[in-house]
Order: C-alpha cells, then sequence, then structure tokens
C-alpha cells in the first residue's frame, strides 16, 4: 500500500469502529494488526501522530503554517509548512557550518 492508499484505509478504518478506539493510537495499531492479518505489512507505530518531540524546536507562530494534508471522514492530517524565513535560515545555518568547518559545504 502506498501512504495515502493507507491512510484512505484507515480513515475508513476508524469510520467503521470510531466509538471503539477513543485514541487514535490504539486505532492506529489495530488498523495495523488488521493490515498484518491480510497478509499486508505495517508496523504499530506507523503513525507519526505529532510533532510532540519537536514542539520544543518550532518557531512561534507554527499552528498558523499548518497545512492540510488529508481530510477524510474521520481523520483530518495537516503539515507544517514552509517557514517563510527558511532560505534565509539555510544560509545562516551553512555559513555557520562553513566557519566550524574551515571550509565550504
Amino acid at each position: 500500500m502506498t501512504p495515502r492508499t493507507t491512510i484512505e484505509a484507515f480513515d475508513r478504518f476508524l469510520s467503521a469502529r470510531l466509538r471503539r478506539f477513543p485514541w487514535k493510537s490504539d486505532a492506529a495499531r489495530a488498523f495495523a494488526a488488521e493490515v498484518r492479518f491480510r497478509s499486508g505489512a505495517l508496523d504499530d507505530d506507523w503513525l507519526n501522530n505529532g510533532p510532540a518531540s519537536l514542539i520544543c524546536d518550532l518557531p512561534p507562530g507554527w499552528e498558523q503554517r499548518l497545512q492540510p494534508a488529508f481530510a477524510g471522514v474521520s481523520i483530518e492530517l495537516r503539515s507544517l509548512g514552509r517557514d517563510p524565513d527558511w532560505p534565509q535560515h539555510v544560509r545562516d545555518t551553512l555559513r555557520d557550518l562553513q566557519e566550524r568547518l574551515g571550509h565550504g559545504v
């Protein structure tokens, strides 16, 4: 399955069983088990359920840059959009690396 077809199948899975799974992570594990039962391959932790480990590194206002990635019947997925200062940030990072390494990257 492709990422898109996996998400679409998960949305259908949730639509049919939503009342049985109060937490999406429990449903994602149950969905993975069903996929494996049907001879597919999907790890229990296949669903990245948010940027929890990245939040402390994100700039203020990151929530306003969220872009729709998928809208189904039972789930809506969003992704971070590009930082408007990204090109300058990249230039600054490369300049810092060049200074620390003593040569260009």
